[in-house]
């Protein structure tokens, strides 16, 4: 462990990349201000150009182009799809047979329900 000089109070290596993360993150601020306020260096004002966001940015538009179809992408579109129409299924048949079984033991009077034959 580090000490400070004189202090003789140990500083743990966490506590130091933690301050070099912080300084770096500050050195970034003050980089991104001063591009970003300098109203000679771009061609909009305001627009500083990214070349992280220009790569995600091309990756989203091109994707369908390298994209290819294996087990896992089916399973990725397969699964959500397939769970929710078994979901559904078993929630509405369960209301059904509920309610069925309401109506046969005559629970619900023939006056209170839904659908009656006048």
């Amino acid at each position: 462990m580090a000490e400070k000089a004189g202090t003789g109070i140990p500083v743990l290596p966490e506590a130091e990349a933690a301050a070099a993360r912080a300084k770096l993150r500050n050195a970034l601020k003050a980089e991104f201000r001063k591009q970003i306020s300098h109203p000679y260096i771009h061609n909009e004002p305001g627009v500083i150009f990214d070349p992280a966001i220009q790569r995600f940015s091309s990756m989203k538009a091109s994707n369908a182009d390298f994209f290819r179809v294996t087990p896992k992408t089916t399973q990725y579109g397969l699964v959500p799809l397939v769970g929710l129409i078994l979901g559904f299924a078993w929630i509405f048949q369960t209301k059904r047979n509920e309610n069925e079984a309401k109506l046969r033991t005559g629970q619900v009077s023939y006056a209170d329900r839904a659908f009656k034959f006048n």
